[in-house]
């Protein structure tokens, strides 16, 4: 390997013009390379400094290499660059960390470690990006006398036998059920279940913390689960449109759920104490990087937990974000974390020291802690048995949609089970991004001849509290039976929709092959009870239309069955056409129709008269549509029967069945009547 650089490291709570004039310096003075950043406070011996500068430097002897990378210009730019650079050492990466610093005002850390990660993943990388003593500040990092307002440097240490040790220590409480992100980019998030972030603040934490925002934003991180780990995002600006930035990336349709502190007085996990009192043990040297939002929120226990690395030479800084990447892994911006990256040659096998629990803790016992620990346990508990049956539902047939709305507001959705794209065919994230309203729910997915029976059934909800409707969705190209249960209620100035959907396609088809044709989808003969039931009440002129295909057997004969059923598919099809959907029409048998014009008149001539109107509509529609599979028109020959008053509804089907044959036997493709 090449002979090692001499390489500073340079922390100070100063402006950025202090941090490049410190830099300029000691470079001069020392002709040492030099690389550094501003910060909110920085550690040293386990020890928080929260003004001044320290000056790191890296003589470790049996770090065979150490090299000095930076670059300006946007993340994408500078992530190529480095990794570029790295790669161009010729070193094996699994035995080299990088110590990777950026600027925290203009530098999208999240996508430089992406990049880097991507060229590098063999490499392990700790760091984080600059902060500054008071967040209005400029941050900056820099390289001997180059200053860096956008972009990154970085330390690089090799060793053929170099020993890496990383953990990090993440003990907030995830509270509350889980919500979407529903509209973001990047770091600035839009919507969150569809509403304006900063509302969102205020709808779950109240109207205080919404207007206070972001001061108090660090105190309620957003935590999603990423490659195994908790990543935490606090709030760190408020935009005037009511959007929020937070101090890293929040993609679109991520599921986030508040976290709490617990009032200073939460224990992190045992293992993840064990993870770090192992770092300590290890490491002959340890970089530490935690959060500024952190130190902020701890204070004074800030520097309590640190005691762990008493007994190991340690140094670093609180940080807007803190790079993490174990070998091989996906590189990460964490934040409200401590970080610890160890080193070593020879595994070391150092003392590390007991924490009164107690001493960590203060708050643990106190009154406060005592009365409001169980209510966040609660809250706790509250959202994972939320999740449990979240999860229980994206295993069954039902799917719940809630949808909300203010006076004079479109309605949104706060909730939607994750099934819906199972059950309804439309994606979870999708429907909280929008501000649904009936429009919507009509156009977008229901099937076009069910659209006025939901609008009849929302209706009736508004006004009864409740209903139930069964209707039909277009998903993926196919028709599915949703069978909806809808309430309605008010709270507060809130009108709140509850809909359960479940899909009873299977169910609908059992019911179909059994008083449906399954070829041409007409009702099949068990109908005809039903109706002569209906029939026998009627107080009206009704009309029965018996139909058959002139020459289908020639049509079998010559040109095969499967054509014969595409031809018996489009007389059905006519036939529907043609009719209300009031009107019935049944595949009697084989290539013979019935059609039942019910309340049509209220005399026999008025009846009569549409009856024929319908026959002629049939009859053209099936002449002027010709089959390409065929070289021979289809006609039809129909027998109409008026009645009104019925005793049996076979005499009326058999008097129209005779009235057919009389056109049939005038050639056909026309109709008769009694």
């Amino acid at each position: 390997m090449d002979k090692k650089s001499e390489v500073k490291l340079l922390f100070t709570t100063g402006t950025p013009e202090e941090l490049i004039d410190l830099s300029s310096r000691i470079h001069k003075i020392s002709n040492a390379e030099v690389v550094g950043a501003t910060t909110g406070a920085f550690i040293f011996r386990s020890k928080v400094f929260e003004t001044g500068n320290i000056t790191y430097p890296f003589n470790f002897e049996d770090i065979s290499l150490v090299k000095t990378v930076f670059s300006q210009g946007n993340s994408e730019k500078v992530g190529r660059e480095i990794s570029e650079y790295v790669r161009s050492l010729n070193v094996d990466l699994s035995k080299c960390i990088l110590i990777l610093l950026s600027d925290g005002t203009n530098t999208d850390g999240e996508t430089l470690i992406k990049i880097i990660s991507e060229n590098c993943p063999e490499i392990a990388i700790a760091g984080g990006m600059a902060s500054a003593p008071n967040p209005n500040l400029q941050t900056a990092v820099c390289y001997n006398d180059t200053l860096i307002t956008e972009g990154a440097v970085g330390i690089l240490l090799c060793a053929d036998n170099l020993k890496i040790f990383q953990s990090y220590l993440f003990d907030w409480e995830e509270i509350g059920d889980y919500h979407i992100v529903t509209e973001a980019e990047k770091s600035r998030v839009f919507k969150i279940d569809g509403i304006p972030a900063s509302r969102f603040y205020g709808k779950f934490l109240g109207k205080e913390v919404e207007e206070s925002l972001p001061d108090i934003g660090i105190n309620y991180p957003l935590v999603y689960h990423k490659g195994g780990l908790k990543v935490a995002r606090a709030c760190i600006k408020k935009f005037s449109d009511g959007s929020l930035g937070f101090s890293g990336h929040i993609p679109r349709g991520t599921k986030v759920r508040f976290s709490t502190g617990v009032l200073r007085g939460f224990t992190p996990k045992r293992e993840e104490i064990r993870e770090l009192k192992e770092v300590a043990r290890k490491s002959s040297e340890v970089f530490i990087f935690s959060c500024i939002a952190r130190k902020n929120f701890l204070r004074e226990l800030a520097e309590l937990e640190l005691m762990l690395f008493m007994n190991v030479p340690n140094v670093g800084f609180f940080t807007h974000g803190e790079f993490f990447k174990k070998p091989n892994e996906e590189g990460l911006v964490l934040n409200e974390t401590l970080t610890v990256a160890g080193v070593a040659i020879k595994e070391e096998n150092n003392k590390v020291p007991f924490i009164d629990e107690n001493l960590l803790y203060p708050y643990k016992r106190s009154e406060i802690f005592k009365t409001y620990s169980p209510v966040f346990h609660l809250l706790k508990r509250t959202g994972d048995e939320l999740e449990v049956i979240e999860s229980g539902l994206s295993h069954t047939k039902s799917c719940i949609i809630i949808l909300e709305r203010e006076s004079g507001c479109k309605w949104f959705c706060p909730f939607v089970s994750e099934n819906a794209k199972r059950v309804l065919g439309i994606d979870h994230t999708t429907v909280k991004s929008m501000n649904i309203d009936a429009k919507f729910v009509l156009e977008k997915l229901i099937y076009y001849e069910d659209k006025e029976l939901v609008k009849n059934a929302i209706n009736k909800v508004l006004e009864l509290g409740e209903s139930e409707v069964d209707f039909r969705m277009v998903v993926d190209g196919k028709i599915k039976w949703v069978r909806g249960f809808v309430r309605f209620f008010k709270q507060e100035n809130k009108d709140i929709l509850i809909h359960v959907f479940q899909d009873i396609t299977s169910d609908k088809k059992v019911e179909f092959l059994a008083n449906y044709d399954p070829l041409t989808e007409l009702y099949n003969r068990r109908i005809l009870r039903k109706l002569e039931q209906e029939l026998k009440v009627s107080n009206r002129w009704n009309a029965l239309l018996f139909l058959d295909i002139d020459k289908f057997k020639e049509i079998n004969d010559t040109y095969g069955h499967d054509v014969g059923d595409k031809v018996l598919k489009f007389v059905a099809d006519s036939i529907r056409k043609s009719i209300r959907k009031t009107d019935v029409a049944v595949r009697y048998a084989g290539d013979e129709f019935v059609v039942f014009l019910t309340d049509i008149g209220d005399s026999r001539k008025e009846a009569l008269e549409k009856a024929i109107s319908v026959a002629r509509r049939i009859l053209s529609r099936v002449g002027n549509h010709k089959q390409p599979e065929i070289n021979r028109p289809v006609s039809l020959s129909i027998g109409i029967k008026v009645f009104k008053d019925i005793e049996k509804l076979e005499e009326i089907i058999s008097n129209a069945d005779k009235i057919m044959y009389m056109a049939k036997e005038k050639g056909g493709n026309r109709y008769e009547t009694a």
